[in-house]
């Protein structure tokens, strides 16, 4: 049973309960938590992108446009590539670079639901500034995450540069715009998150997703830990949300008895949490 189903079944509890006790419009109103797919992200052939997307990430609808964006702990803004990083970029191929990236944002193609907006209204993105250029552009948009979840006027930012950039991101960090925006639209009760990153293996695949407002409680197996995101916590030279200390990092290889020891004793390896 999963978190969600857990909530339902306890909130119904309740009711039964107190049903003598409080009147109806006394009931528990608040946001539900919603779950949202982390996978393999595929969008088929259209006109903005001739040959599709095979990507992998939260599929996305941005101001009409479909898209695939990779979560980020790092990153504040939704941060969404415009065509012009792809026809400048002479690594790949054009088709290449679009699906690599979840696909590009087309301004030639004209919405209602897009407006430009100042770069200076973004949230900070002290870790985006450290390795790439500044944003080159900023907007208003319609933001859809499922057939039930829209948030109607998402600040995003539009990156026309960053070889560093390898996505599309859908910014989870400390200061979050897409998850302060689900709460001031109603649609979440708190800015938490609980992210499955599920499994690209070749040989074992498996699906994960992100629980808005809650977490998949068929996920904790064991003693619950809590560790605080923070904006000061370094790995390394890079400022990380979540960062973790690697005590011992152990290769296992098919068909060979011994183990391979990457870390020797006592040293200890920053990490940073980052899909």
């Amino acid at each position: 049973m999963n978190f969600l189903q857990l909530f339902e079944t306890s909130l119904i509890f309740a009711i039964f309960s107190l049903d003598s006790l409080v009147a109806a419009d006394c009931l528990d109103t608040s946001p539900k938590p919603f779950l949202v797919p982390l996978s393999n992200c595929t969008i088929p052939p259209n006109s903005n992108f001739p040959d599709g997307v095979d990507s992998w990430g939260v599929y996305l609808n941005i101001a009409g446009q479909q898209l695939c964006a990779v979560p980020s702990l790092v990153v504040n803004n939704t941060v969404i590539t415009e065509t012009e990083l792809c026809t400048n970029d002479h690594t790949s191929d054009l088709a290449q670079c679009i699906s690599r990236r979840g696909g590009t944002f087309n301004f030639e193609e004209p919405t209602s639901s897009y407006s430009n907006i100042s770069v200076e209204s973004l949230a900070p993105d002290l870790v985006w500034d450290s390795f790439n250029p500044p944003f080159g552009g900023a907007g208003n948009a319609t933001a859809q995450f499922s057939s039930d979840i829209s948030i109607p006027h998402l600040p995003i930012a539009i990156a026309l540069e960053g070889q560093n950039l390898n996505a599309n991101q859908l910014g989870l960090a400390n200061d979050s715009v897409v998850l302060h925006s689900f709460v001031s639209n109603g649609l979440s009760s708190s800015t938490s998150f609980g992210l499955f990153a599920g499994s690209q293996s070749i040989l074992g695949p498996r699906d994960g997703h992100i629980v808005f407002g809650g977490f998949d409680a068929a996920l904790i197996d064991g003693p619950f830990t809590n560790y605080s995101m923070s904006n000061t916590t370094t790995a390394g030279s890079r400022v990380c949300s979540l960062e973790v200390v690697v005590k011992q990092l152990t290769l296992r290889r098919p068909g060979v008895a011994n183990d391979v020891q990457l870390l020797s004793e006592g040293i200890l390896m920053p990490s940073c949490i980052e899909p």
